[in-house]
């Protein structure tokens, strides 16, 4: 394997049923909303379901950064809270704007 070169590695994308499986009650929920939605109530319960999701994936980001004592993972986990946290203010710009 050449230094610098492309990775070689083939990931299979998980399908929707196995999608289905790995979700939780909230993700369901949610999933189940978006499927009976359209139009504007659609992009409503879109944005919902990432709010939601990402608040979930801020707490999990900031839980692991207070038992973490790693550097690397230390500073790819504040790079990855920075980024979900800019994300969140996006989502909310987008559900005011959605009303």
């Amino acid at each position: 394997m050449e230094m610098g070169g492309k990775a070689e590695v083939a990931l299979k994308p998980p399908s929707n049923d196995e999608v289905a499986k790995m979700l939780d009650g909230d993700g369901k929920a949610s999933l189940d909303s978006l499927k009976a939605a359209s139009g504007a109530e659609f992009d409503k319960a879109f944005v919902t379901a990432q709010l939601n999701g990402h608040k979930k994936l801020l707490t999990i980001q900031e839980d692991y950064l207070k038992i973490n004592q790693d550097l690397g993972h230390l500073s790819l986990s504040k790079l990855a809270r920075g980024q979900i946290k800019e994300h969140l203010d996006h989502l909310d710009m987008l559900k005011s704007k959605l009303g």
